[in-house]
């Protein structure tokens, strides 16, 4: 698991309610989303996600070996699965499920080689939409991605 960034506000003020052993709210630590790679019985799993959590932004599994990649967002019904990463960007179709949890989410697959995923590959971020990028902080989370693809890919002949 990728390490967790705390952020810590400054002292409370002296006219708070709480109880003076109570930690304010401010102080609890910010835990970042991180690129985490799980394999479980010949499945790969790429998360970015709150470790710890099932908080996840966006997810990426395939079979070790396959040249398929499966790509799951949560993302509303009228929201197209778009990823960008290095100059690289495509609008995947995709299939719409309702989640009320998440206002919905949507999934596709891919070729392991596909060229956003190649950019991801050699940037370490990886954009959904209009969102921020979701982007590695650290050389474990960059090996993940990189491990992750290196895994998925057919084995050449």
């Amino acid at each position: 698991m990728a390490a967790a960034t705390l952020l810590l506000s400054g002292p409370a003020s002296a006219d708070q309610d709480a109880a003076p052993d109570a930690p304010a709210a401010s102080d609890a630590p910010v835990v970042e989303e991180a690129w985490d790679l799980q394999v479980v019985d010949g499945l790969m799993i790429l998360s970015f996600s709150k470790p710890e959590t099932d908080d996840i932004a966006i997810e990426l599994t395939c079979r070790l070996g396959s040249g398929q990649v499966s790509i799951w967002a949560p993302l509303g019904r009228t929201e197209a699965l778009r990823l960008r990463a290095g100059g690289q960007g495509h609008a995947y179709p995709s299939i719409f499920r309702m989640n009320y949890e998440t206002d919905g989410e949507r999934s596709t697959e891919t070729r392991a080689d596909d060229p956003v995923l190649v950019a991801f590959g050699a940037t370490g971020a990886l954009t959904v939409g209009t969102r921020a990028p979701y982007a590695a902080r650290t050389l474990e989370e960059q090996q993940a991605i990189k491990g992750f693809l290196e895994g998925c890919a057919r084995p050449s002949r």
